[in-house]
């Protein structure tokens, strides 16, 4: 039985308004991971949005270079939340 599983670590730099209406924030990553014998490198690029009654939503765009595989490839990704 194989699972498919995969972790990474690093960080998402916010760019956050100064100005508390505009509840828009974009965003630039570097993560560092491993899967199953592979390392990669993703980089995730996006935009969240977060509501004064605590709903967030996020979309980003990643690519993902599999180091020791030679691969590439590109990612999206849309997160829909409850910010308690």
């Amino acid at each position: 039985d194989t699972l498919d599983n995969y972790y990474s670590v690093g960080a998402k730099f916010y760019k956050a308004s100064a100005n508390k209406t505009n509840s828009f924030a974009p965003y630039i990553g570097l993560l560092y991971g491993k899967e199953y014998f592979s390392n990669f490198l993703e980089v995730p690029i996006g935009i969240n949005y977060t509501a004064k009654c605590g709903f967030q939503t996020s979309f980003q765009v990643s690519v993902l270079d599999h180091i020791n595989a030679r691969f590439q490839a590109v990612h999206t990704e849309l997160r829909l939340g409850w910010r308690f």
